[in-house]
């Protein structure tokens, strides 16, 4: 069972890079209703997991529980995607966590190759930040992610994906009752991307290094054109 909601970093300011992980990571903490523990627990009752990350521009909640947990599993979901409680008990904990994982993954050569790729492809494009910055980072408060998460996350942008062997008119109902009451929210946004004018190149001398990153990009047309899927 995936919910995928049509929001992550690409919803970001300049100033907010990092915000929308930092939101995906303190909902991930539970519900107002049940916290991590409880969460956790509850699940695994059910044989599984649930786990949320978040991507440039998809947030995921999802997890794998016996068929017969199926509509349990999904309120459980529902309720964590509805009513997150956003801990300012974990905020500190998890800022510290994503700061040093940002100060690891900037001594990484792809890593280093991506961000310089972004930038130079998407400029100031949410899709062109792929680092955040320590001030930014300890800039983010709790309000910062409740404000991020209400103007970005609501009924107008998931879409709930569910395989496996289970009862069809069951798991229908079980989906109608848990997510009737969400907040429709905002409509699916994406910013315009920047046109590229010429051809360039890139290179990052780094000493000693003990290998050689490339990342090649080229133009191709937008998911919309005809031809599209015929050049996947």
């Amino acid at each position: 069972i995936n919910l995928v909601i049509n929001t992550g970093s690409v919803n970001e300011l300049a100033s907010e890079t990092g915000l929308a992980d930092l939101t995906g990571k303190l909902m991930s903490q539970g519900s107002v209703k049940m916290d991590f523990k409880t969460l956790s627990k509850k699940v695994a009752g059910m044989g599984g997991t649930v786990n949320v990350s978040v991507g440039k521009e998809e947030v995921y909640i999802a997890g794998s529980v016996l068929s017969e947990f199926a509509s349990d599993f999904i309120s459980a979901i529902a309720d964590l995607v509805i009513s997150p409680a956003f801990p300012a008990s974990e905020l500190e904990r998890l800022k510290t966590d994503m700061k040093r994982e940002m100060n690891v993954a900037k001594k990484v050569p792809q890593e280093i190759a991506q961000s310089k790729f972004r930038e130079a492809i998407f400029k100031d494009h949410p899709y062109g930040r792929y680092f955040s910055t320590e001030e930014k980072i300890n800039s983010f408060t709790l309000q910062k992610v409740k404000d991020f998460y209400n103007k970005n996350v609501g009924a107008k942008r998931p879409t709930l994906y569910i395989a496996g062997k289970f009862d069809d008119a069951k798991v229908n109902a079980a989906v109608d009752k848990a997510f009737s009451k969400w907040r429709p929210g905002p409509d699916i946004s994406t910013p315009p991307l920047p046109q590229m004018t010429k051809q360039g190149s890139i290179i990052i001398d780094r000493k000693d290094a003990p290998q050689t990153t490339i990342i090649l990009g080229l133009p191709v047309i937008k998911p919309k054109e005809t031809d599209y899927t015929a050049l996947l």
